[in-house]
């Protein structure tokens, strides 16, 4: 049996990996942007439709598991938000050097709290979610004591 602590450390290293996984993504993503943003869209469409498509199908006829289900694919938004702030970032950061004084720092700001906005709405879905797990389980087993 697992402890808590060993849950943790697994966890911490998945997260480890991310991180590193979304760099590495994010340095091709930029390339791509550049390059190709025909290529990146139809590639991001390819990427993000089946999952939604199977969330619907799940939350139909498997209520349960689409609980799980989502919570999976808010961690995959988190990923992509990371992707994505870290091209925001970088020209963010170019430009408080590039632009005249008050325009660079703006441009950094205005991409900081985009992304802030975007990963605070994603932690309100998850603690929406687990509230709204708990009322589906409380009406699935309503005689059990609840902690």
């Amino acid at each position: 049996m697992k402890s808590k602590y060993d849950e943790l450390t697994i966890l911490g290293f998945f997260d480890t990996a991310s991180l590193m996984l979304a760099v590495v993504v994010g340095v091709w993503e930029a390339g791509l942007f550049k390059d190709n943003m025909v290529l990146l869209y139809e590639i991001e469409a390819a990427v993000s439709a089946p999952p939604l498509f199977v969330l619907v199908i799940l939350a139909k006829f498997r209520r349960g598991s689409s609980f799980t289900y989502t919570k999976f694919l808010l961690k995959g938004l988190t990923w992509a938000t990371a992707l994505l702030a870290g091209n925001l970032f970088t020209t963010g950061y170019g430009y408080i050097f590039s632009f005249v004084w008050p325009w660079g720092p703006f441009w950094f700001a205005f991409y900081f709290l985009s992304v802030g906005a975007i990963i605070s709405a994603i932690k309100i879905m998850e603690y929406r979610l687990d509230v709204r797990k708990k009322e589906w389980e409380r009406v699935q087993h309503p005689g059990q004591s609840q902690m």
